[in-house]
């Protein structure tokens, strides 16, 4: 006689791959500075065209491309302006055929994102190499990480750390980011901190939610549907098709327009002499001439500041000029300095700057509960979440897996179908806006069940059952050791007439990589409870362990039943590829 249990959907998931520490404060690199780059969600020197109900939020430029080749906009420009609007685009839309200022503004921010590249490109590496290229299924620690390849996405990537901390990726061929993968951020990390330097071309699959600013030295793609959170910034052409792309909000934009710095006070293009007795500041937000002292209609002007230090900038006396209308964001306004000197006022040169964007953080998403709690691993459940922050939701995660349908009813309320899952147990719930992910909790967990199928044998007490795994070690180092493989308890209830137990396991399998580990030699079996507690090692696939465990203690005498522990190691040989793996498992007990 004998007691089996086979748990066909019962698949243990472990997962090898790198855990990013997050540290408190700003971690990884500085910033890359954009310049006057970062005043646009997309900046091409060869074009934009989209096709679809694509939608932009920031500002569209192309330079030295002409405004020919924006296409797919239907823009409107009025005559004599220095940009164009379109329906599709929360911003405006710049070409260097358009007025001035606009071609040398479109001249200095195309330089200013070349420099960007540059220093994203120069930056010493930390990590170098990660995965052959294959960075699917990891989650990285802020820092600079550099290949001499290419890069796919096939799987969701993890940015976990703070809202300082800052990555810049090297890429010196082609970035390619799978259909339906996700760039998720967690413990704060922002998309505006996020620098993927790529010398080929960035390719952004169907339906595909990125985070992070693209600073490509040859196009950048984005397929039906792709979501960017973050900056388009191309040295060739940008092409999208039904995308939405919304400028990243950023600890450090400027959220009112205050604090605003210039170029420093003038006197016919040069320092005002230090023996100026007196300053004034002419203001407008249209240019002017200074040929006359007389005021000129739309022109405001300061009251007279005395000897002030010939670096002043213009920032500190732009509140102080009378009648000027409230200075507003994304504004461009035009100054001139007035100088004393022994009793003659000179102009200096017409200058102009642009007050920052007012970019208002989203906020983050909460779940506040979720109905029902629990359903089956085959999926296919219609759960209802509550909460706060769900518009403009774009996924919702059990666990590591994306919902496969996702309703969003209004901004406190969605329904999400639950997705198809292999393990039975509990998983977080989880809402992505473009304002983060929502932080997990004890009220947003769903349980997975499953049917343990039929098992046989009740002569004696207790009747065989896995109760739970529970994970002891879940991230491994691929070095072909134990220590630093995964290694999980197995909780088991057996029967007091069949105290010999054995395992099965089939290979481990990475379905995205095609990747094996075997289980052969790579896995060992041990219990506490057994009347030898030396490692029984796994000789073969599918093949119950030898010899089996001769179970005589139990942790419970409360219920019937042995009850006892099992642990399960395995080492990770060394190569493996990084990823999820998956096995299948199978326990039998023997008199």
């Amino acid at each position: 006689n004998k007691n089996s249990i086979i748990i066909a959907t019962g698949a243990v998931t472990f997962t090898l791959g790198i855990m990013g520490r997050v540290a408190a404060g700003a971690a990884g690199p500085a910033a890359v500075n954009l310049g006057t780059a970062g005043n646009f969600v997309i900046l091409s020197k060869a074009g934009i065209s989209t096709i679809g109900s694509t939608s932009i939020l920031g500002n569209l430029g192309v330079s030295p491309a002409t405004a020919t080749h924006i296409t797919g906009f239907a823009l409107t420009l009025p005559a004599a302006s220095a940009f164009s609007t379109s329906a599709l685009v929360t911003g405006k839309v710049y070409a260097p055929d358009y007025a001035n200022p606009t071609p040398a503004n479109l001249t200095t921010a195309v330089l200013d994102m070349q420099a960007a590249y540059t220093d994203a490109a120069g930056r010493a590496p930390t990590v170098t190499e990660l995965g052959a290229g294959n960075i699917g299924g990891l989650t990285l620690a802020p820092g600079v990480y550099k290949w001499g390849t290419g890069v796919t996405i096939p799987t969701d990537v993890t940015l976990s750390g703070g809202a300082n901390d800052v990555w810049i990726f090297q890429i010196a061929k082609n970035l390619i980011v799978s259909s339906g993968t996700r760039i998720v951020l967690s413990g704060g990390a922002q998309a505006a901190n996020i620098f993927w330097q790529v010398a080929g071309q960035t390719t952004i699959g169907t339906t595909a939610v990125f985070n992070g600013n693209i600073l490509d030295q040859t196009a950048i793609v984005l397929n039906t549907g792709a979501k960017l959170n973050g900056r388009a910034l191309a040295q060739t052409a940008v092409t999208l098709d039904s995308n939405t792309v919304t400028i990243p909000s950023s600890p450090s934009s400027t959220t009112a327009a205050t604090g605003i710095s210039s170029t420093n006070a003038t006197l016919n293009g040069t320092n005002g002499p230090v023996d100026a007795i007196g300053h004034s500041f002419w203001v407008s937000t249209s240019t002017f001439s200074t040929a006359s002292a007389t005021l000129p209609t739309g022109v405001y002007s300061t009251p007279d500041f005395g000897a002030i230090a010939s670096s002043t900038t213009f920032s500190s006396a732009l509140s102080s000029a009378t009648g000027l209308p409230a200075v507003t964001p994304s504004t461009t306004y035009y100054f001139a300095a007035w100088t004393d000197v022994s009793g003659t006022w000179y102009p200096g040169a017409v200058l102009q700057f642009t007050t920052a964007a007012n970019v208002e953080t989203p906020a983050v998403p909460v779940v506040s509960s979720i109905s029902p709690t629990s359903g089956t691993t085959a999926g296919s459940d219609v759960v209802t979440i509550t909460g706060t922050g769900f518009t403009g939701a774009t996924t919702v995660d059990f666990g590591i897996i994306p919902a496969t349908d996702v309703t969003i009813i209004n901004n406190t309320s969605l329904t999400a179908v639950s997705p198809a899952i292999t393990t039975a147990g509990m998983v977080p719930v989880t809402v992505t806006t473009p304002g983060g992910t929502s932080a997990t909790s004890s009220v947003a967990q769903f349980t997975y069940t499953v049917s343990s199928g039929s098992i046989s044998g009740t002569v004696g007490q207790g009747i065989l059952a896995v109760t739970s795994i529970t994970p002891i070690q879940t991230a491994a180092t691929a070095d072909g050791t134990y220590a630093n493989g995964w290694s999980y308890l197995f909780n088991i209830t057996v029967p007091t007439n069949e105290p010999n137990l054995s395992m099965k396991f089939a290979d481990w399998f990475n379905s995205v990589a095609s990747s094996t580990i075997p289980v052969a030699g790579n896995m060992e079996i041990s219990s506490a409870q057994a009347a030898s507690t030396t490692p029984v090692v796994i000789t073969a696939a599918n093949d119950y362990s030898s010899p089996a465990l001769d179970m005589v203690g139990n942790l419970s005498t409360n219920t019937p039943g042995m009850h006892v522990q099992v642990l399960v190691q395995v080492a990770v040989p060394i190569g493996t590829v990084s990823g999820s793996y998956t096995t299948m498992y199978g326990v039998q007990t023997l008199p």
